[in-house]
């Protein structure tokens, strides 16, 4: 059964203050537009804003935004890979924790876990951020479940196949040895002669055909055995990678949580988020 979960995402925008030249007044009417969920015509501005400054991230944040609450996944993506690519630290950043999310919902569970641990190393505080990569890690394993899963049903229905197959060929396969007996029966009686002057051929060639072929086989089965092998351990480091990061995330939220107790108790305000 697959559970639904939530995930954290910031539809925050960028304010005037990291706009250039003549774009500040514009954009502040644009974020009030948007602010006020009318993300069609906010769009539009912030699209005629970005025609004057295709290099501003934090205008291609704002659109990417706006996309992604006009539910267009798609078009979000492509614009936060552009303030990803800028120069804009804050846009990157904030860029970085929503395509994360994106692909959370997009069921790519490998390509989120990426984005978080990259987040992470520049805001390793942001609990949302750690919150997302734990649901990561824990889609990606159950992905890695199904797929087992899946994988174990088609060996089993091979194998029920194989089974029902098995006694067909052997029918088929002794019709065609009893065929083949008559049919020498009666050219050994027509040819009597010619074969008693004919020599036999040497009863050594099947056995050496058979250890030949068995020769060739066992390079194949060990090439298999080392293929098995170095999955298995691709697996178990995996698996050491995942446990590692889960409890590297439970130990800094549990430092967090102690430090949070400490300043409560000194009476001192938490400041809020930012974005």
């Amino acid at each position: 059964m697959r559970v639904f979960t939530v995930f954290w995402l910031s539809l925050s925008i960028i304010g005037q203050d990291f706009l250039r030249d003549n774009l500040p007044l514009i954009n502040k009417d644009a974020n009030k537009t948007f602010e006020q969920g009318n993300y069609e015509e906010a769009l539009k501005q912030y699209l005629d804003l970005y025609g004057q400054d295709t290099t501003n991230g934090a205008l291609a944040y704002n659109i990417a935004n706006t996309y992604l609450a006009m539910g267009d996944g798609e078009k979000a993506k492509q614009f936060y890979e552009r303030a990803l690519k800028s120069e804009h630290p804050e846009a990157k950043r904030r860029s970085q924790f929503n395509m994360g999310y994106l692909n959370l919902q997009g069921q790519q569970p490998a390509e989120a876990i990426k984005q978080y641990v990259d987040y992470l190393r520049e805001s390793p505080h942001d609990l949302d951020a750690k919150r997302n990569l734990e649901l990561a890690l824990r889609q990606l394993q159950q992905q890695e479940q199904e797929q087992q899963q899946q994988q174990q049903e088609q060996q089993q229905q091979d194998n029920q196949d194989q089974q029902q197959d098995d006694p067909q060929n052997q029918e088929q396969s002794q019709q065609g040895d009893n065929q083949q007996d008559d049919q020498s029966d009666q050219g050994q009686d027509d040819s009597q002669q010619e074969q008693s002057q004919d020599q036999p051929n040497d009863p050594s060639d099947e056995p050496q055909d058979q250890q030949d072929q068995s020769s060739d086989q066992q390079p194949q089965d060990n090439q298999q055995g080392d293929s098995s092998q170095q999955q298995e351990q691709q697996d178990t480091y995996n698996d050491e990678m995942k446990e590692q990061i889960l409890q590297a995330l439970q130990d800094q939220e549990s430092q967090q949580q102690k430090e949070f107790q400490k300043r409560k108790m000194g009476s001192v305000k938490r400041r809020a988020k930012d974005w």
